[in-house]
């Protein structure tokens, strides 16, 4: 299991104690901070409440947990410009993490279930690796967004998870299938 995502993503706080501060709600840094871990704590006991084969993930359709997490995590990361409450904005920090560790969690089942065996590990590495160029970039382009108008990097994140759960109508509900050992191999018949 990747502890990453249980330990938060940090180029969002890196973002996030930034604008918490240009905004004026630097109160909110440290509890925040503090929320996010418990949250994704929070989320991941619920997911696996009732046991194999009875809990969340076991029992509902993937693709549908992670469309719920790509918009709620939209939702939240758009309310963060709505207020400088240190209060809601430690409870909407609490909520976003929820919401992006459903995505990690779920994704991560849905990963491990979509490739076989025989290549699993290369195919989750070579998603991995993309996401990570993801992280960099963002790293890099967030106080650029900034400097250019203090929400844009609000906008830019929530559309691109507005876009992530579109991307998923394109996905196969693979819940429930039995995992594949090996690859599939074409059949090349002669015509």
């Amino acid at each position: 299991m990747d502890i990453r995502p249980l330990l938060c993503n940090p180029v969002f706080f890196y973002w996030l104690i930034t604008y918490f501060k240009k905004i004026g709600a630097g109160a909110a840094v440290s509890p925040s901070m503090m929320a996010a871990p418990i949250a994704n704590i929070v989320v991941n006991i619920a997911l696996m409440i009732g046991g194999q084969g009875r809990c969340i993930v076991d029992s509902r359709p993937r693709v549908p947990l992670l469309q719920a997490g790509f918009i709620g995590f939209a939702f939240f990361i758009s309310l963060l410009a709505a207020t400088t409450n240190t209060y809601a904005l430690v409870g909407i920090v609490f909520m976003s993490q929820i919401f992006e560790q459903i995505i990690w969690s779920v994704g991560g089942v849905y990963l491990t279930e979509a490739f076989p065996t025989a290549v699993r590990g290369s195919r989750q590495g070579a998603v991995m690796a993309f996401g990570s160029y993801g992280a960099i970039a963002s790293a890099g382009l967030v106080g650029l967004l900034m400097e250019v108008w203090n929400y844009l990097p609000i906008v830019t994140m929530a559309s691109l998870l507005c876009a992530c759960c579109l991307a998923t109508f394109l996905m196969k509900e693979i819940s429930g299938e039995a995992l594949s050992d090996c690859v599939q191999a074409r059949s090349y018949e002669a015509v």
